[in-house]
């Protein structure tokens, strides 16, 4: 994302589930295989034998009985087999990466992307269930197959989750941050939002509190800041809402409150952040 947002999702406690990885899905009549280099497709394709094309125009062919080749963002990517629904890795020299299937294979971001055997889509196109796991731009399984869920690597880290408990992963199979919180949102600029149990906080990935969790919720940074709910009241919908200041505090975080205006359903508080306030 490029909006510089640490959070992506509410976490449980606003009463929705973290986001998932969106798996891109096969068509069911493929015709034609990726460019080696973009997404465009080269047009010398016949209906179920894919070949690849490079940048000078050169095609290569594919190992025989792959009916359908994803995009490439790395070295290898997603192929389809015939009489086979799982997916393959396929090199960019049209070979498969033999002994090796999963039942999704996500695109590649930093050099790494998700695998998961066991896991099915849901009507948003979010995956859910099975075991996750991270392979490398070579193919190689760099973290097994073995958490219950994992986010796109960020650098060097993912959010994963091990049964009900959520931490950050390191590529190296290390912990960041161990899997002891109730949950974890999108890493932004090496920020994590986080609920330990109950309410929102802001940790860094060296497992600093940057701001401990007392917010209901913490929307997206924008410019530095973001909206905090500092508490809800369930029986008459009272919002009441605060700008964090991040950037604007010198990365260490802070709350400026004002309570400026009092409506008949929510509590309105405006943070107003000058040059003089660092």
């Amino acid at each position: 994302s490029e909006s510089g947002s640490v959070l992506k999702s509410k976490p449980p406690s606003a009463g929705t589930k973290p986001s998932s990885p969106s798996s891109s899905a096969a068509p069911e009549s493929p015709s034609v295989g990726p460019a080696m280099e973009s997404a465009a497709y080269g047009p010398s394709r016949s209906r179920f034998a894919p070949t690849l094309l490079t940048p000078d125009g050169t095609s290569i062919p594919v190992a025989d009985g792959v009916i359908w080749v994803d995009d490439f963002t790395g070295d290898v990517t997603a192929a389809l087999v015939a009489g086979s629904t799982a997916r393959h890795l396929i090199r960019r020299d049209g070979t498969l990466v033999e002994g090796r299937t999963y039942d999704h294979i996500m695109a590649f971001k930093e050099g790494f992307a998700l695998v998961n055997r066991g896991g099915t889509l849901d009507d948003q196109g979010r995956l859910e269930g099975g075991k996750f796991g991270l392979i490398d731009g070579d193919g190689d399984e760099v973290v097994p197959l073995e958490h219950d869920h994992l986010e796109p690597v960020s650098g060097g880290h993912a959010p994963a989750r091990v049964g009900n408990r959520w931490g950050i992963l390191k590529t190296d199979k290390s912990w960041a941050i161990a899997p002891e919180l109730r949950w974890v949102g999108t890493i932004e600029d090496g920020l994590v939002n986080f609920v330990a149990e109950r309410r929102c906080g802001l940790m860094r990935l060296d497992n600093t509190v940057v701001i401990e969790d007392t917010y209901e919720h913490i929307n997206p940074f924008v410019d530095g800041l973001a909206q905090v709910v500092l508490h809800r009241d369930a029986g008459v919908g009272h919002l009441v809402l605060a700008l964090l200041v991040l950037a604007a505090l010198g990365g260490h975080g802070g709350v400026v409150l004002h309570l400026l205006h009092e409506a008949p359903r929510r509590v309105v508080g405006v943070a107003v952040v000058t040059d003089s306030d660092g």
